[in-house]
């Protein structure tokens, strides 16, 4: 429904295209306004129209093309968790896919909890490197044993969060009836385990 100030201007606009004189007044409840709000009527949805449609252009605020935006980036994916994501978690991940380009540092992973939602200061990014005689020294672990990556620990980082991962809801882009926390790291994992280099083992710890 258009604002009564958008309204009135469409009228405004109309009445201004018509002559002027005694046969032309505006008189309440004549037939002249009743014609003069019927025409402003099209001008009035198109202008509507046109600001939804800059709303529906931000994968941020978009509702009524969501669809199309899914259907564009390819989701529901395997990183699409079960169930019916709200309203929030769609856009999320909308955008995620949007604006993820690519990268291989601590800060670039912490990017992508970001994008995904999750404050990207409570995640920390741990490298590891093989034990070797002669660099290592005392304390350090030996880390050379099995690894489900052949290639060795030196191309093996491990993702720190705390215990319980928490997304936030956001004002401006959750909408009523969104949880206030959402508890889910499955995306998170999935995603992060895409990006990471083909040669890479991820792994990923929760709390201490």
């Amino acid at each position: 429904m258009a604002s009564l100030s958008v309204i009135e201007k469409h009228k405004r606009l109309v009445r201004e295209m018509f002559p002027k004189g005694w046969a032309w007044r505006v008189g309440k409840g004549s037939i002249f306004a009743s014609l003069l709000d019927s025409i402003s009527n099209e001008p009035c949805r198109i202008e509507e129209r046109g600001d939804a449609f800059l709303e529906e252009m931000d994968p941020r605020t978009t509702f009524e093309m969501l669809d199309n935006w899914e259907r564009l980036l390819g989701i529901p994916d395997d990183c699409t968790p079960a169930g019916n994501p709200s309203l929030f978690e769609r856009r999320v991940r909308v955008l995620q896919k949007l604006t993820t380009g690519g990268g291989q540092s601590k800060a670039f992973f912490q990017l992508i909890a970001s994008q995904l939602g999750y404050d990207a200061s409570i995640i920390d990014v741990v490298n590891f490197k093989d034990f070797r005689v002669g660099a290592a020294t005392v304390g350090q672990s030996l880390t050379n044993g099995t690894i489900a990556n052949q290639n060795g620990w030196a191309f093996t980082f491990r993702v720190q969060a705390p215990a319980t991962l928490f997304r936030r809801f956001r004002v401006g882009q959750a909408t009523a009836g969104d949880r206030l926390l959402n508890v889910q790291n499955e995306t998170l994992e999935c995603v992060m385990r895409k990006f990471a280099p083909a040669h890479v083992t991820v792994l990923f710890g929760f709390g201490e």
